[in-house]
Formats: C-alpha cells, structure tokens, sequence
C-alpha cells in the first residue's frame, strides 16, 4: 500500500521480518556458537514481539515479563505463529506467564533447536510425497 510508504509508518516497516529463509536462519541458529544462536534468538524475538506490541524492537528488554509488557494469550499465540514461520520450527510456547522473558523464550527455542534432529533429503522428499504428491511428481518430472 502506498500509504506505508508515509514516514509515520517508519517504524512499522523496519519491525517487518528481514527478508530471507527460515531455513537459512534455522542453519545458522544451528551452527553458531550458543551465544550467538541466543543473540540471533533474542533478535528474532525482539523483532516479533516489536510488530506485535506495536514497539521498536530496541525498547523489548530481554528481562522484562512478557505479561508485563502488554502481551496477552491472543499476542502469545501471534509471537509462536511469527516465530514459527521466522524460525522454521516448533515453538514450544504453551502460555505467557508472569516469569516468561525474552531471554528465558530464547534459552528454551535453542534448546529445542539442539535436541530436534537434522532432517535428511530423502526424509524430505518422503515428507513431500506423503502430503504434496503433486509437488513430488514435478520434483522427479524434472
């Protein structure tokens, strides 16, 4: 919409997720160093929290309660859609509570990120053809 293009809305463009592949951003949470890996979490988190609470990432402290700073069950369950689809994976994210942090959210995804095993390509395709077989068919037509 042209009207985003207004400086007003500054802020909203640049708490739009940074244009690139979950999977992309999956492979280097799983490479990076553990502090690195909870940093680029701790980003990631920021920036969802940010669009959601309608906040500059910046102003998102990594040690505040999530309760405390306005996200409800309807924002919970944005942040772990949001995060699902930045992350590329499962988030664990049953309900906001009152010890529920930043910091404490990004210990918790690498954890999950660690433990959750690396999928092979023939696992891939063998995932595809068992929900996509049309997708499948192309995939080997090619």
């Amino acid at each position: 919409l042209a009207v985003l293009g207004e400086p007003c809305f500054t802020a909203v463009r640049s708490a739009a997720p940074p244009a690139g592949d979950a999977a992309d951003l999956k492979a280097r949470l799983r490479t990076a160093p553990e502090p690195e890996a909870l940093a680029l979490l701790r980003e990631a988190l920021s920036v969802e929290l940010g669009r959601i609470l309608r906040l500059p990432p910046a102003a998102v402290p990594a040690d505040a309660p999530l309760g405390g700073l306005g996200l409800d069950s309807l924002g919970g369950m944005e942040l772990r859609l949001g995060l699902e689809q930045r992350l590329g994976l499962p988030v664990p994210l049953s309900a906001v509570t009152d010890t529920l942090t930043v910091d404490s959210l990004a210990r918790r995804l690498a954890e999950a990120l660690r433990s959750a095993p690396v999928p092979e390509a023939a696992a891939v395709e063998a995932l595809i053809a068992a929900h996509e077989p049309a997708a499948s068919a192309a995939v080997r037509a090619a």
